[in-house]
């Protein structure tokens, strides 16, 4: 079960910055950090894809496409594919960036085939629902 709270999408979609002195792709194997990430972001490729295409028609895969390794912190970069309403194939890929130990701390959007980005549905509904809130 996904459960999704206004405050874990601000977070979520929130880019998180900092400076980063070295990087390296992953040599080798992962380690059991990194698999547990890669292989949780695999299992959820299916509710992944409806949170950021509400529309979307169906979930056909989730690839994982690269790891790069900056000694406290890792990234992992997924590519989803699905099907649009009207049944066209469509995609987009999110990068998720985890501490050494495996700890979730966010995700950066990256490229997609929709003209509108993934998430668009939900960061449009969190502000409708903030002003309507403050008024």
């Amino acid at each position: 079960m996904l459960t999704v709270s206004r405050s874990f999408m601000i977070v979520a979609i929130t880019v998180v910055g900092c400076t980063l002195t070295s990087q390296s792709a992953f040599a080798g194997e992962m380690n059991a950090a990194q698999k547990a990430a890669r292989d949780n972001a695999l299992r959820s490729g299916s509710a992944i894809t409806k949170l950021a295409y509400v529309t979307s028609n169906s979930h056909t895969s989730t690839t994982y496409q690269k790891g790069v390794d900056y000694g406290d912190t890792f990234e992992l970069t997924f590519r989803y594919d699905y099907k649009d309403s009207d049944g066209d194939p469509q995609y987009f890929v999110l990068t998720y960036k985890f501490l050494k130990n495996g700890t979730y701390t966010g995700f950066s959007k990256g490229p997609h085939s929709s003209f509108w980005p993934p998430f668009n549905v939900i960061e449009i509904s969190g502000a409708v629902i903030e002003e309507a809130l403050k008024k």
